[in-house]
């Protein structure tokens, strides 16, 4: 491998809707952006589909069982040697029952893009009605 080959990681991040608010958490302990909010996603596995990792993410972190639906918006950025794809899937609750903490449902009207990562940016400002992604 090329010493100057940049690692390629994919994302999934599931964008879980309902009633005029959506599932966002805390990061936590993330140094880079630990202060801010995220909605639950991770790494998409080797032969696994965004939107299933979308749905495995969202079980694993929130317990909430999810439909993954369409690709809302792409993005990519890098950080720390690694190039970063996302991709921000549209999810359709599947039961009534509450994310696990540190999720919870938050009204999209209230969204702010400054309280996520960066890459979010498009995505929050569509929940909020502002423009569609770019």
């Amino acid at each position: 491998m090329n010493a100057d080959a940049v690692r390629t990681v994919h994302v999934a991040i599931a964008v879980i809707c309902h009633g005029g608010r959506v599932v966002v958490g805390f990061r936590g302990h993330d140094p880079t952006y630990g202060a801010l909010l995220e909605f639950p996603g991770g790494k998409v596995e080797k032969g696994e589909t965004a939107q299933r990792c979308a749905e495995r993410e969202t079980w694993e972190e929130a317990r909430m069982p999810v439909r993954a639906g369409r690709v809302l918006h792409r993005s990519s950025f890098e950080r720390d040697g690694c190039r970063y794809m996302l991709e921000f899937i549209q999810c359709t609750p599947l039961s009534d029952l509450p994310p696990l903490p540190p999720f919870l449902w938050y009204p999209c009207a209230r969204l702010d893009p400054a309280c996520f990562p960066p890459a979010n940016e498009p995505v929050v400002r569509m929940l909020r009605g502002d423009a569609g992604p770019k």
